[in-house]
């Protein structure tokens, strides 16, 4: 895989740890998102805005004109967003009629609607008339508050609307319809194109530039931003580069695994060292089939680990009994299961024979004839010990008051020595 990397000429990561290969998938996802931001930024009404953001106070002069009315047009998104859930009935070409409109507001405000003289207001009378909330005509003056306010909506949105336009023949910005609802949601996809491009000047190009560094050791990142082929390049590398440490990561873990299962001769162990030496890796089984093997050596060891506590009070009694002087019933007990139809390692007359042996064992504590016979021994040995001493004293008494005499008689030692 090294030797794949190295021919590829794929780019090194600055260091290798937890922190920096997570660091590095969060990128690949950023440059992929990147890649597709900055494809749709490329040409026409997209690639002028992001120029626009770009430039910054060197942006044309009309971008600033234009930016102001979006502005004005998501203030009236958010105002229709208010009216969500209420069906106003209000057909186009009455935006214009200014007598409706302000029976309209008289009726909102608690006044009578066409006032004192209704004459020569025919028509308006006429659509007032079929002007309904909710499938029903107003009846309350609520009602006509929020026929109001669409109203009001309406109007506003055509007039933003006719502004926007006339900057249309200034730079490739798309025009509006003129009908104020078409007209709003046309906006909403024409606002999302707006933030997409100051997005990608002012938060994703200058975030991948800085990624890139801390990522990449001896990666120049001049204009990588402006190349989606590029920046696609990259997010390969940094794919290639994790696969390589990810199946370095596995075998390292395979290997721990292996090593770990290997302390213990238990079926169980064994199981597991297989699946790790001829299952675990291979191509010719699915992941769903390893997963469900791994799992079932997972639950196994979950099942051990619940009987902890019943294995340390085994533990504890097979440890009492070897002590006690049964060793070889103690490794039995701890070591053999207990099968039906299997020999029981505990007699059926246990208990007599233990009370027996603690018997026994007492009345050898407490009988003092071998004490006896080992000082009577002791005995017969000091006392031999002490006749040759005496023995021997007399001999050197001896000597020595010969000694004595042989030193007062003169004649005597010459006698002698003649």
């Amino acid at each position: 895989m090294s030797g794949v990397i190295d021919e590829r000429k794929v780019p090194r990561f600055r260091t290798i740890s937890v922190f920096h290969l997570e660091a590095a998938s969060n990128l690949r996802t950023l440059l992929f998102e990147a890649v597709r931001v900055r494809r749709s930024l490329s040409e026409g009404w997209s690639q002028w805005l992001r120029q626009q953001y770009e430039a910054g106070a060197g942006a044309a002069p009309v971008f600033s004109v234009l930016t102001q009315i979006a502005d004005e047009l998501g203030m009236l998104l958010e105002t229709r967003r208010q009216h969500f859930g209420f069906a106003v009935q209000w057909e186009n070409e009455w935006d214009s009629d200014e007598g409706l409109f302000a029976a309209v507001k008289n009726s909102a405000a608690g006044r009578s609607a066409f006032g004192l003289n209704p004459f020569g207001k025919k028509t308006a009378r006429e659509r007032y008339q079929r002007v309904q909330l909710n499938g029903k005509t107003p009846a309350e003056r609520q009602d006509w508050a929020w026929i109001e306010s669409h109203v009001t909506l309406r109007r506003q949105t055509r007039t933003v609307v006719c502004r926007w336009n006339s900057l249309c023949a200034e730079c490739p910005a798309p025009s509006l319809p003129e009908q104020p609802m078409e007209a709003l949601r046309a906006t909403e996809v024409l606002l999302a194109q707006m933030r997409k491009a100051q997005r990608w000047v002012k938060d994703l190009a200058p975030e991948i530039s800085t990624r890139l560094q801390v990522i990449f050791a001896d990666l120049s990142t001049e204009a990588v931003q402006d190349d989606p082929a590029r920046m696609e390049a990259l997010a390969e590398a940094i794919e290639i580069r994790l696969r390589r440490h990810r199946l370095q990561s596995a075998t390292e873990e395979r290997s721990r695994l292996r090593e770990l299962f290997k302390a213990e001769s238990l079926e169980l162990f064994s199981q597991a060292i297989g699946f790790i030496d001829h299952f675990l890796g291979k191509s010719q089984y699915d992941v769903e089939a390893v997963e469900k093997a791994w799992q079932s050596i997972l639950d196994q060891i979950g099942r051990l680990e619940g009987l902890q506590s019943h294995f340390a009070t085994i533990q504890q009694t097979t440890d009492t009994i070897r002590v006690a002087g049964a060793p070889q019933w103690a490794k039995r007990l701890a070591s053999e299961p207990a099968l039906e139809d299997s020999f029981d390692w505990t007699p059926l007359d246990w208990t007599a024979a233990w009370k027996w042996s603690r018997q026994f064992g007492y009345l050898l504590s407490i009988d003092g004839r071998d004490r006896m016979r080992l000082l009577a021994v002791q005995r017969n040995n000091l006392g031999r010990d002490l006749s040759a001493a005496y023995a021997h004293l007399v001999e050197q008494l001896t000597w020595l008051k010969l000694r004595e005499t042989l030193d007062q008689d003169r004649g005597l030692m010459a006698a002698l020595q003649q």
